[in-house]
């Protein structure tokens, strides 16, 4: 079966069907189509791999990078529903530690949506105590030691862990 890509977004997560054999053949297409179907703005991919018939390091090598970029910039990618000849690729060349792989879609949607969150979360609270690290400057834009004070509570209610 000829590769291909369907796209469809599920609320603020982007969920990329692949089907087919993903080889050196049709890298090159599945890295432009992710780059369209990804544009600017989106961060949080899912690949739903369940008509995936087959991946090879050329697939790979396009996930490890399109993973990269997005967790770089704030967001996440997770893979669902990999047959058992993808799954032993993934696990042969150690990449099932790498990425997030659940059993179904919804696993998937759900880990990504809290992972997501939780990332941006901690992103806010570093940028909070960066401000309260830097030396107090003697100008309006200083703040006052309960501002600061302020920042450190909120920054460390945004870490807590839940539960």
């Amino acid at each position: 079966m000829a590769f291909a890509l369907h796209t469809e977004t599920v609320g603020t997560v982007t969920v990329c069907t692949l089907s087919g054999q993903l080889d050196s053949r049709t890298s090159s297409a599945f890295e432009r189509d992710l780059a369209t179907a990804l544009g600017q703005d989106k961060r949080t991919l899912l690949l739903d791999c369940r008509e995936l018939e087959f991946i090879t390091s050329a697939g790979l090598r396009v996930l490890l990078m399109t993973g990269k970029r997005l967790s770089a910039e704030g967001g996440g990618l997770a893979l669902c529903a990999l047959g058992a000849a993808t799954r032993q690729v993934f696990d042969i060349a150690g990449f099932s530690g790498i990425f997030q792989i659940r059993a179904t879609r919804d696993e998937a949607l759900a880990w990504l949506v809290e992972s997501v969150a939780a990332t941006r979360a901690a992103d806010v609270a570093r940028s909070l105590l960066k401000r309260d690290e830097e030396p107090a400057r003697h100008d309006a834009h200083a703040g006052s030691l309960a501002e600061r004070s302020d920042r450190s509570d909120l920054a460390a209610e945004l870490l807590k862990p839940k539960g």
